[in-house]
């Protein structure tokens, strides 16, 4: 499956409810990192925890590695990276429900 898109899925913390917040967080670590022209770059957030812990964002993949750089480097809110692919579907598993699963 060929795409230009990829999808990161993100954990947050301290918890972030809604969209715009997760955008203006991200898009200010972008511009700490790598200056307004990186503040720019094209990215879309999908989906948000209902708990506010758990993000997936999509963009290109040329530039998902700057946004992965700026924002674990990043201190506030932590943002660490838990799956990327470039087939979205491929996010909705993590290896702590397996493993939950298994006891």
């Amino acid at each position: 499956m060929n795409t230009e898109y990829h999808y990161m899925r993100f954990s947050v913390s301290p918890k972030i409810s809604d969209a715009l917040s997760v955008r203006q967080a991200i898009q200010g670590a972008l511009v700490q990192a790598f200056g307004v022209a990186g503040g720019s770059i094209y990215l879309d957030i999908l989906w948000v925890a209902e708990e506010g812990n758990e993000m997936v964002v999509r963009t290109t993949k040329g530039d998902s590695m700057m946004i992965v750089a700026a924002v674990t480097s990043a201190s506030t809110p932590r943002i660490s990276l838990q799956k990327e692919s470039s087939f979205l579907p491929a996010l909705s598993s993590t290896s702590a429900t397996l493993d939950e699963e298994h006891l």
